[in-house]
């Protein structure tokens, strides 16, 4: 039966619509990928836009404050809450983490999870030991600016999405 079927006269045939579709829709998904960093700020800004939007709307309705100090006010709220949320949460979470070492019982931990203090020869020799490695320096500073310029790009985006909210 297998030979009958390879060897008989069954065609197959692709459409030219089928083949611009199927072109089309591999393009759109690349263009997806392309964008995915973009998508996911869009994402976000719409989710602060959707928590702030509540607490703005009570400051411009039944305050009266115009909208810009509104969203403000909002975003000094949400800093207010998330630098409180993370003073809650590292202290306990770094006293949790030593703790756990301790109970590994690995020696090379055990001196450095109480003492913290630093002479400043020992300070000036890890830095002397750091001083070398350019790259991850860079890599460190590049990093650190990327997430503050991604931060202001978040808080800018979901600006406008509220100050387009109710019109």
């Amino acid at each position: 039966k297998m030979k009958k079927f390879l060897y008989s006269d069954h065609a197959v045939s692709i459409s030219p619509a089928t083949i611009i579709f199927t072109t089309f829709f591999l393009l759109s998904l690349y263009g997806i990928y392309q964008a995915r960093s973009v998508i996911v700020l869009l994402i976000l800004a719409f989710i602060i836009m959707v928590a702030l939007n509540p607490l703005v709307r009570f400051l411009s309705k039944k305050l009266r404050l115009p909208k810009v100090p509104s969203i403000f006010l909002g975003y000094l709220f949400l800093i207010t809450f998330v630098a409180i949320l993370l003073g809650l949460l590292i202290p306990p979470l770094a006293k949790e983490v030593f703790q756990l070492l301790n109970l590994l019982d690995l020696p090379v931990f055990e001196e450095e999870a109480y003492n913290f203090n630093f002479t400043l020869q020992e300070l000036s020799s890890v830095i002397d030991s750091f001083s070398g490695s350019f790259t991850a320096i860079f890599a460190i500073i590049n990093n650190t600016f990327n997430g503050v310029i991604t931060t202001f790009t978040l808080m800018v985006m979901s600006f406008y999405l509220m100050m387009e909210r109710n019109k």
